[in-house]
């Protein structure tokens, strides 16, 4: 592969990256659920305090599970 190819093969690795981080942060704001926010949903409502934890504590693993990722994979 030329230095050109791997240069853009690089950035496009970059940009993914970039973009991934981004997403993973968006879902932890827009995504995470607090008891008021399941009080006022009925298909919520009816969801346990353990349920909400655990389901916001996925949100949270998503950073983790990208960084692991990028960890074992690479960028």
């Amino acid at each position: 592969m030329d230095e050109v190819s791997r240069a853009i093969e690089q950035r496009m690795a970059d940009i993914i990256a970039e973009e991934l981080s981004s997403f993973v942060e968006w879902c932890g704001k827009e995504w995470t659920l607090t008891k008021e926010m399941a009080a006022k949903d009925p298909e919520l409502r009816e969801l346990t305090g353990d349920y909400l934890n655990g389901y916001n504590a996925a949100l949270e693993g998503l950073k983790l599970a990208l960084d692991s990722y990028r960890d074992e994979v690479g960028p």
